[in-house]
């Protein structure tokens, strides 16, 4: 009796919907293998969910399950629509020269998630800089990856709040800048003048004295690593000490401090600089900051003429 029925709704289909008995049975077995892998994939993820503690680790596991996901889907509801194909290499040529030709773009961007998925240029978590776009990376999907973007140079190293979701394909033809690979630290630059006037010697041990407190200490063991880690990318660093530089400028003497900070805390950093550097200036009636001036020079009065006389 239940086959009667389904013969009868299966010819009410076909005459009203005009979707033949074969296709009928097709469509069926694609919905059941939908959401067969749909519930295995939930039902996963909730026991990992409760055994992975770490939300990173469970990040990428649920990635991973989802490239599964659709790589079975494609494999399984390919081969009930494509029977007459036994070689499922020859299936997957002819679908791949289809899509190469009508979607080029999408194509080269999952030919960018294959190159970040087995190079790692960057991974979630990540600070990069890429295309003139800084932030750090907080997805990774087959065809773009997103970053939280934070401020440039006016605004250094603050979340501006906005996600910018950046296409797979600029691995190939942008610049990639990323913070905290082998080396997971920046070179910062701090510089102001002070008048020539200014006891700019003193001006200079202060900068010292600061960059020393503040830049960031490696041990032996992390310096050891580097040097590892410089073998195989052909750059090395031999000094990892602050180092202070004296430049004579139009306004005044210029006295820069370079030091290395991790790029997290490349802001917090700053600010405790120039807060000292502020407080130790003040103190010293030597020292003056130097700014933009315009000065009237009388050689009669001030140059080697009176000097003679």
């Amino acid at each position: 009796m239940t086959g009667v029925k389904l013969k009868i709704n299966s010819q009410w289909i076909a005459e009203n919907l005009h979707i033949a008995p074969e296709y009928q049975v097709s469509i069926v077995k694609s919905i059941v293998i939908v959401l067969a892998l749909i519930i295995i994939r939930s039902i996963v993820l909730k026991v990992a969910d409760r055994r992975l503690k770490d939300e990173q680790a469970f990040y990428r596991f649920q990635k991973t399950t989802q490239y599964i996901f659709w790589l079975f889907l494609t494999i399984l509801v390919g081969r009930i629509w494509f029977q007459g194909i036994e070689s499922l290499a020859t299936f997957f040529g002819l679908v791949s020269a289809g899509i190469a030709i009508a979607l080029k773009d999408p194509i080269v961007n999952l030919a960018g998630w294959i190159f970040i998925f087995w190079e790692k240029p960057f991974g979630v978590g990540e600070r990069i800089e890429i295309g003139g776009v800084k932030g750090d990376v907080i997805d990774i999907t087959a065809f773009q990856f997103s970053i939280l973007e934070i401020g440039g140079e006016d605004r250094p190293e603050v979340n501006t709040g906005r996600i910018v979701s950046i296409p797979n394909n600029k691995v190939f033809i942008e610049k990639l800048a990323n913070y905290e690979r082998s080396f997971p630290f920046i070179w910062d630059q701090l510089c102001t003048q002070v008048t020539f006037e200014s006891d700019w010697q003193r001006a200079k041990e202060i900068f010292e004295r600061l960059g020393e407190k503040y830049s960031k200490k490696y041990s032996q063991q992390e310096i050891n690593n580097f040097k590892q880690a410089s073998k195989h990318l052909f750059f090395s660093f031999k000094d990892f000490s602050p180092m202070v530089h004296t430049t004579v400028k139009d306004c005044g003497i210029e006295i820069a401090l370079r030091f290395i900070v991790e790029p997290r805390l490349k802001r917090s950093t700053r600010t405790k600089i120039w807060e000292e550097i502020l407080k130790e200036f003040a103190k010293d009636s030597k020292i003056d900051f130097a700014y933009p001036t315009r000065r009237i020079y009388n050689n009669l009065t001030e140059g080697t003429v009176k000097n003679s006389a």
